[in-house]
């Protein structure tokens, strides 16, 4: 049962590097999606090549909720 403590430890250091490396990519590309996407409204070419990454990246805004006038009693 002693071998199993290192090999515990040695996959979550593995399971922790990798979960830190794909944050780092995943943040790295969303910078590169952001600055694309604000040149991507003057460049059409650019807005088509960017369509795979905003199936990932983009969120739906949502809508304000519009408020009643309220009228004076």
């Amino acid at each position: 049962m002693a071998r199993g403590r290192p090999l515990t430890r040695l996959q979550r250091m593995l399971d922790d590097s990798r979960l830190l490396w794909l944050a780092e990519a995943y943040l790295s590309s969303l910078e590169l999606y952001g600055v694309a996407k604000v040149r991507a409204k003057k460049d059409g070419k650019l807005a088509q090549a960017i369509l795979p990454l905003a199936e990932v990246f983009a969120t739906p805004r949502k809508k304000r909720a519009t408020t009643p006038e309220t009228s004076d009693q």
